[in-house]
Formats: structure tokens, C-alpha cells, sequence
């Protein structure tokens, strides 16, 4: 959810390379492990090709020296393995060191796993709620070994990039931008070589580089165009007591006549069942007033449905019973986690909500729209096509 596509060059057959992170670029501390270091990529495309390896530590003087880089696929399989010496790429200090490899079309989702037996502080990023996809490895058989460290997993990234590119033309798109009342209007233009464009995210970012409104737009074929009005208006989230923001929150597509009511904005937020508990990425629906109506995970599994939302999907079920048996979710113990958009760093972590109201008061939670603060905005629009190639265009008015 927290990922990062920075276009960084082109191959040397003209490809757009791309860096996938889920950290900022700079450490908050690091930690040497016996075992291993693991992230879990999704990669942009399918048949996207793994080129480098890029990794933020410092040597660990008198430990280990030895560092094996592993690709795993989902099964634990392993795709490729290099051995080298830890102190041929790292220093006394933090820095970023990139290993290449020989190229490797990679699963769409993937591990990167990096053995330094002790011998190097892997590089953290503690700052935000993190996209749970650090864990330990270990190898002999290839396993992920339970989250026993004195950090918290939610607020741990480490920091470990993948460079790669995919083996298919990305789209192309320009934007320009007007003034039109207190807002702006955006006008993009998207083309594909391979004509099958799939989708837009319109951005309206501040002087701060925030995004204060989302909107998605759907595109087909080999040519399309694509418009956003913004009112000048930014989403917050509140749970009545506190309100945060701006939140990134966008309109939700392909839903039915009959849900688009209840669903139509949609959110990715980390949810906590309990303090302490292990963060679950979840997708937030609300309808049309900004109330609460489902918590859904990225494997389609409900935590939430409102009253009204579960009489349309299951209407022999009594809320009561609902709430009874398939509810884990309290008030005063719940919490949600909702994201800004930073055009540099994506999705960033903001300060828990704590659920304060009951199920049938959609846990006290809205989506609000107010005026966005006073300032100067640009447009920024990413397209993209049914292989995950992105471009992105900017424009101010």
C-alpha cells in the first residue's frame, strides 16, 4: 500500500527503469540480524525484470562478513542467490549500495532477502505506519521466522529497494491546467503503443507536495482523454472527537447501481482490532454523506459492514446477529490509520483514529470534505495501462 515508483532512466534498449521502495530514503536507525532481512515487492507489471538490488546499511564491525541476496518467489522458492562480501558495498556509515544482477523476470509479487549474519545494520524507517511487508527470513528450508524484535512490525520498513523495468511500451500522457472559480480544472491526454490504457489518478498536490484531492478515472483503448474539476474543497477523516487529513481518499469505480450509494469514496487505511495488535491493510468505503460503511481486506475479507450495507448484501441477516458473531471490531479499543499522499515518498502514515462511536453509528467514523487551506496547487495525473506501466504529467494553472 505504501508503495513508491520513481522513474529513474532507461535502459540501454530504452526501457523505463523504475525503483519500487516502501521506505523514505533516509535511515531512522539500523538492525544487524543472525537471520535474514525480507521484503515482499509487487511488482508493476507482469514479466517485470528485476535488474538491481538496492540496499541503505553500514557495516557491523568484529560480526559477519558475508552478505547472500536472495529472490524467493510467494512459495519460498528460490529464484536467484548471489554471495559477496558485505565490506565490498558498505562503510562505516549509512549509505545506499545497489547490487546488480543478471536480469530476472520476476513473479508479480515477490521476496527480496538479504543474509548478512549480523555483519551489516540493515537500514529502518521507523517514522511511519509501515506497509507490512518487512519480515525475518531464514533459510535451510526457506521460511518467515515470527516478528520477535523489540520494534514494532507496524512502524518498521527496511530499507531494501527493488530496480527493475518493465519489458512493455508504457503509456504516455500530458496535462494542463486553469484556474476555474476557487479550484482548478484538469485536462489530460493519454496514448498507449499497445492500446490497452486501463486507468488515471488525478491529483490536486500543495505547496507542501500533499495531495489534499483524488479522483480516479477510467480509460480504454490506444488514445483517451480524461478531465477533473476540483472545488477547492480537501478530505479529512474524523471520529468525532479528532479530525485528520488531508486524508488521501478518491471516488470508487466499478461498483453496483445499488452499492454505489454506500461506497462512494474509498480509502486504504492500516486497521488495529486492539492496541498493540498487528496492523491489517484494509480498503475504507463511505457513501455519499461520508459515513462509514465497510472495511474490507486486500483479500476481500469484511471487518465492517454498516447496518445498511448488509441489508442489501445479505438481507436475512439480522444486524444484531451480525454484529454478534462476525464483529471483532471495538470501540474505544479499535483504531484506523489513514494515509496522506506526498508526491516524493506516496503513501505516508498518519496518526491512528480511535473507533468512538457503536456499529450502528458507523463506528463514529466520516469522511469530511472542507476547504482546502489557502495556496498555490498543481495538477498531477498518473495513467496507466492493464500491464501496471505508469507515466505521470503535471501542469499548474
Amino acid at each position: 500500500m505504501l508503495l513508491i515508483l520513481i522513474a529513474l532512466a532507461l535502459t540501454s534498449s530504452g526501457q523505463r527503469v523504475t525503483t519500487l521502495s516502501y521506505s523514505d530514503a533516509v535511515p531512522d536507525g539500523g538492525v544487524a540480524l543472525q537471520e535474514g532481512h525480507a521484503v515482499a515487492f509487487t511488482a508493476p507489471a507482469d514479466n517485470w525484470t528485476l535488474i538491481k538490488v538496492a540496499v541503505c546499511g553500514r557495516i557491523n564491525p568484529g560480526n559477519g562478513s558475508l552478505l547472500v541476496l536472495e529472490i524467493w518467489d510467494t512459495d519460498l522458492r528460490t529464484l536467484y542467490r548471489s554471495t559477496d562480501l558485505a565490506g565490498y558495498y558498505f562503510g562505516q556509515d549509512f549509505s545506499w549500495r545497489e547490487i546488480a544482477i543478471p536480469e530476472l523476470v520476476v513473479p508479480r509479487n515477490f521476496l527480496i532477502c538479504l543474509f548478512e549474519f549480523s555483519g551489516v545494520y540493515l537500514g529502518a524507517d521507523h517514522e511511519n505506519q509501515s506497509a507490512g511487508r518487512s519480515m525475518i527470513a531464514a533459510r535451510s528450508p526457506n521460511r518467515i521466522l515470527p516478528w520477535q524484535l523489540g520494534l514494532h512490525q507496524n512502524h518498521t520498513e527496511w530499507m531494501i529497494a527493488a530496480v527493475g523495468y518493465s519489458r512493455t511500451p508504457p503509456p504516455e500522457v500530458s496535462l494542463t491546467a486553469r484556474a476555474e472559480g476557487e479550484g482548478l480544472a484538469l485536462q489530460a491526454q493519454a496514448s498507449d503503443p499497445d492500446g490497452n490504457l486501463a486507468g488515471a489518478f488525478f491529483y490536486v498536490i500543495s505547496s507542501k507536495g500533499e495531495a489534499v484531492w483524488s479522483e480516479e478515472r477510467a480509460l480504454m483503448g490506444a488514445k483517451a482523454d480524461a478531465e477533473l474539476h476540483w472545488s477547492g474543497q480537501a478530505f479529512n477523516v474524523s471520529n468525532q472527537s479528532l479530525s485528520t487529513g488531508p486524508v488521501y481518499a478518491k471516488n470508487t469505480l466499478n461498483m453496483s447501481a445499488a452499492e454505489a450509494p454506500y461506497s462512494s469514496y474509498s480509502a486504504p487505511a492500516i486497521l488495529y482490532i486492539a492496541p498493540g495488535a498487528v496492523g491489517i491493510s484494509i480498503s475504507a468505503f463511505f457513501g455519499k454523506g461520508g459515513d462509514l460503511n465497510a472495511l474490507v481486506d486486500d483479500a476481500g475479507n469484511f471487518y465492517y459492514l454498516s447496518r445498511d450495507l448488509l441489508g442489501l448484501l445479505q438481507p436475512a441477516l439480522s444486524y444484531g446477529k451480525y454484529v454478534e458473531n462476525n464483529l471483532s471490531l471495538k470501540e474505544f479499543q479499535s483504531s484506523l490509520s489513514f494515509f496522506k499522499f506526498n508526491r516524493t515518498l506516496g503513501l505516508v502514515g498518519l496518526q491512528p483514529l480511535v473507533l468512538t462511536r457503536s456499529p450502528l453509528q458507523h463506528f463514529g467514523i466520516m469522511l469530511e470534505k472542507g476547504d482546502a487551506p489557502a495556496g498555490d496547487y498543481m495538477g498531477m495525473v498518473r495513467v496507466f495501462d492493464s500491464e501496471g506501466n505508469m507515466d505521470e504529467g503535471t501542469a499548474t494553472p
